[in-house]
């Protein structure tokens, strides 16, 4: 049971500590800054975000292992901004984030350059209670190696115990294409999280 985890899921886990080693201290100094964590009954996912502008300019480091079926390990960068200026506040980012993804199932990785959307809603009579989610999505045209597609998506709601702390219930689905194989599901069910904003 020690050697589930292939190597080079072990290696991508390695390059994604490595990311976090370099960039995150270097970013201390910016914007707001959040940190992400959730887990499942075969999966833990954690994330770390940082405006770099007054514009809405920001950075992100996002990692998922599943314990049967595989890892995502993901750097990107967004713009964030209200959707609604003049009315309740809607927060969308829209970016680009570099992935590896890497498959226990097929036994394959790979890489791509994905497109990812998010949206965050708080509700204004009731600001503890916030909704949100996001697609990631790397077609054929932009991934390399073994991967063929890549697609992932996540829906949220959630509780704000403090003023910058939130906790909710999330579902996710991610699935991978190789090659040679169908779309293979790297993670798919609910899971349970907090998001710490500082």
């Amino acid at each position: 049971m020690r050697d589930r985890v292939p190597w080079h899921g072990r290696q991508a886990l390695v390059r994604v500590v490595c990311l976090l080693a370099l960039f995150v201290p270097s970013l201390a100094w910016a914007g707001p800054q959040a940190i992400d964590f959730n887990v499942s009954p075969n999966a833990v996912a954690a994330g770390y975000s940082a405006l770099l502008s007054p514009s809405g300019f920001g950075f992100d480091l996002y990692g998922l292992h599943h314990s049967r079926r595989g890892n995502v390990f993901a750097a990107g960068i967004a713009l964030h901004a209200n959707a609604d200026p003049g009315g309740p506040p809607v927060r969308v980012s829209l970016g680009v984030r570099a992935l590896d993804v890497d498959s226990f199932l097929v036994h394959h990785s790979g890489g791509a350059v994905g497109f990812r959307l998010g949206v965050r809603y708080v509700v204004p009579q009731y600001n503890r209670i916030g909704f949100g989610g996001s697609v990631v999505y790397a077609p054929n045209v932009t991934s390399f190696n073994r991967l063929a597609r890549f697609a992932a998506f996540e829906g949220y709601a959630g509780y704000y115990l403090l003023r910058h702390g939130l906790l909710y219930l999330a579902y996710r689905h991610v699935a991978a294409a190789y090659d040679t194989t169908p779309l293979v599901t790297i993670d798919s069910g609910f899971n349970v999280g907090f998001r710490i904003s500082f």
